[in-house]
């Protein structure tokens, strides 16, 4: 077995746990998740806050960092084998000792992300992806009793830690034959780890405090967000209407005041015309005016003038 390898599988499957969906989620709808309902970034508390549709969301996300470094540990090391057994998928000893180690490692980045000052989730989604790659069938079965489950019982810690118990017990029958020492260790450790981090939910469930979680209210939540957002959009619609509409008032003109604008702009033309008119016939009387006087003036000058030569000619 190539242990640098995976080692190197390993961390980056931690690394890959890290990544929280719950907060991510959770951000696109302005709600930091570690201060709403429990403070679990889990997919749990995202459904108690966010509702139905967001939780799943979280669920598959969290899955699929349980499932893509499992897939990728047990086809590094060589694959499938061919089973023996009805509703059953294995491999060799080492190939699914890389499976449920890097999926062991990314549950640990989940639960212990360092990028989030080791407070993360519960793990359940991300074991649940694990244990798609190592038996689908199985897991899809104990999934689907897994909702019923919750449907009757509205508890999810029970449901979680029943469904880890189901499929720990489905895979250990079904331990891959040869060098498997290490797969009873991992196995062993998910075990502890879950149980680890339901510590507080095991202790109401003995109590009876134990929070529960409606599927069915969460559906509802769901819909009442959806018609909230209908009704905010609409009023966002109407607002913006009356908005424009104001603008409209302030920045433009109705119909009945452009045709009052228009009568008052032909006047003013027609003012503006009559004006350069009025001024054209003063200059023009003035013209005239300035016309005859120099004809009489001329006519004067003469006159005199005649006059002159006439005197003139009688004194000769």
């Amino acid at each position: 077995m190539n242990y640098w390898l995976l080692f190197a599988l390993v961390v980056a499957s931690y690394l890959l746990g890290n990544i929280s969906f719950g907060r991510i989620v959770s951000a696109t709808r302005n709600v930091d998740i570690t201060k709403q309902g429990s403070g679990n970034p889990g997919m749990t508390n995202v459904m108690r806050t966010h509702g139905a549709k967001l939780g799943i969301l979280v669920l598959v996300l969290d899955a699929l960092k349980g499932a893509i470094p499992a897939l990728v540990g047990v086809f590094a090391f060589g694959g499938y084998v061919q089973s023996d057994y009805p509703l059953y998928l294995t491999g060799t000893a080492e190939s699914y000792t890389a499976l449920f180690a890097c999926g062991f490692a990314s549950m640990l980045g989940h639960i212990f992300p360092v990028f989030w000052k080791f407070k993360g989730g519960k793990g359940v989604a991300t074991f649940v992806g694990i244990f798609f790659v190592a038996q689908p069938i199985w897991s899809l079965i104990i999934f689907a009793l897994a909702i019923i489950s919750l449907l009757l019982f509205k508890l999810m810690s029970l449901t979680s830690i029943g469904l880890l118990i189901a499929l720990v017990v489905i895979q250990c029958i079904y331990v891959p034959q040869g060098n498997n020492l290490a797969i009873w260790i991992i196995l062993a450790l998910m075990v502890i780890l879950i149980i680890y981090a339901h510590r507080s939910n095991i202790s109401r469930l003995i109590k009876g405090t134990e929070n529960v979680t409606d599927l069915q209210e969460a559906i509802k939540k769901d819909k009442l967000r959806v018609k909230q957002e209908i009704k905010d959009k609409k009023i966002e619609i109407k607002n913006e209407y009356k908005q424009n509409k104001q603008e409209y008032k302030e920045d433009n003109i109705t119909k009945e005041d452009l045709k009052q604008n228009k009568l008052e702009y032909k006047h003013k033309i027609e003012e503006i015309k009559q004006e350069r008119k009025t001024q054209l016939n003063e200059i023009k009387h003035d013209k005239k005016e300035q016309m005859k006087e120099l004809k009489k003036s001329n006519a004067k000058n003469k006159l005199e003038e005649t006059t002159e030569t006439t005197n003139d000619e009688d004194n000769n």
